[in-house]
């Protein structure tokens, strides 16, 4: 997994985590940091690059502040 990816996808399971997103799940007091790529691999596939945030950005800024996002999720479509 791309590193700056997963870096990122941390930091946003941390920050949503911080917020109380996961509050009675099991994520709840997860640490993100001791995930394996595979389990950080999924959290960025279905919970944080998702169709709906995809769908909100425009291709610009897509192309803009998500292009290692792009080429991950496009690694990951080729592998299944």
């Amino acid at each position: 997994m791309n590193s700056a990816v997963k870096q990122r996808t941390i930091e946003w399971l941390e920050q949503s985590q911080g917020h109380g997103s996961f509050d009675g799940f099991d994520e709840e007091n997860k640490d993100f940091r001791k995930c394996t790529d595979d389990e950080i691999e999924w959290y960025f596939a279905e919970w944080f690059f998702t169709d709906g945030l995809r769908d909100d950005l425009t291709e610009e800024e897509l192309k803009e502040s998500y292009s290692n996002e792009l080429l991950e999720l496009e690694r990951i479509n080729r592998s299944e």
